[in-house]
């Protein structure tokens, strides 16, 4: 049992990593729900991601963008709602700044992030670090998915399984 979730993959090089803009390809994973070992369902999942990234489908997809962003609103609108079809969740992680923040003298204690949940997809996760915390923004239609408290603790409880285990090895 899976759920497909549309991922952004990071095209840009380390020696541009600072460079401003997007540059982002796209590409369909499928989580694996049935593992219910936390560390062979995380390995499944970074298996099957490095395989994605290797492939032509973030670049792929990456051209795909930047020719719908020059096409008329009817067809940027007709081929995002395909790519929502074969999807039923967009995940994104984005790592921040590791060292606390300031502004006007008081620190930035906490940092989430926000993803638009956009027409046809029905959940949007959002992961971004800050300061050697992880920071998650959830977001649902109601409608197609009633349940999302549901989603959301099981969210928590994978990754403080995760952090158990990591801790228990040292």
């Amino acid at each position: 049992k899976t759920i497909r979730a549309l991922v952004p993959v990071n095209l840009r090089s380390l020696e541009r990593a600072a460079d401003l803009g997007n540059e982002f390809g796209l590409v369909f994973v499928d989580l694996p729900l049935g593992i219910h070992n936390p560390i062979e369902r995380l390995g499944a999942v970074r298996d099957n991601m490095q395989a994605l990234k290797k492939s032509y489908q973030p670049v792929l997809a990456l051209g795909l963008l930047a020719a719908m962003g020059t096409g008329p609103r009817m067809l940027q609108e007709a081929l995002l709602a395909i790519l929502a079809r074969n999807a039923s969740a967009v995940l994104t992680n984005v790592p921040g700044p590791q060292q606390p923040l300031y502004m006007m003298g008081a620190r930035l204690l906490d940092a989430f992030p926000i993803v638009p949940l956009t027409r046809n997809l029905s959940v949007v996760v959002g992961i971004l670090s800050y300061d050697g915390t992880l920071h998650f923004g959830l977001w649902a239609d109601r409608d197609a998915c009633a349940d999302v408290e549901v989603l959301a603790s099981g969210i928590d409880d994978a990754f403080t399984e995760l952090l158990k285990i990591a801790q228990e090895r040292g």
